[in-house]
């Protein structure tokens, strides 16, 4: 898929238990409704008196949230993936090797853990979670931005 316009529902989501070695070793997510990625970087303040009364900021770290709305589904080995992460409380058990990819490739792969974990339990619709990761530490594979 070449250019043009992209639409959400082709977007994939890959998940693996953690310590698994990456995304490539997950599973594709089909179990995911809207998804989110959402990218910001923070800020060092950087004002001088000589910036004529203008505060000034510099860009350092990034940061990333994936969140997502998933069916709750007892039987579906991605459900249990977030759960045990969310549950769990030491690594590798809490951690969630993640890719959020478009069509083509591009996105952010990460080891990521579960900060949120809410079920929902509409009274005319199915159950389902929402469900927010952030990225972690790993120092043998860092975050990165995907590009084919």
């Amino acid at each position: 898929m070449a250019g043009g316009i992209v639409l959400g529902l082709n977007a994939q989501l890959y998940l693996s238990a953690g310590g698994s070695g990456g995304y490539s070793s997950g599973t594709l997510v089909n179990n995911c409704k809207d998804l989110t990625l959402k990218l910001e970087k923070n800020t060092a303040d950087v004002t001088t008196r000589g910036n004529n009364g203008w505060r000034a900021k510099v860009a350092v770290l990034r940061d990333a949230t994936i969140s997502f709305k998933m069916i709750w589904d007892n039987t579906d080995p991605s459900l249990s993936i977030v759960m045990t992460s969310f549950m769990a409380n030491s690594a590798p058990a809490n951690t969630v090797e993640a890719a959020a990819l478009d069509p083509d490739g591009f996105g952010l792969e990460a080891t990521m853990v579960v900060t949120g974990f809410t079920r929902n339990e509409p009274l005319e619709q199915a159950l389902d979670v929402d469900v927010e990761m952030t990225i972690t530490y790993d120092p043998s594979h860092p975050p990165q931005w995907l590009t084919p």
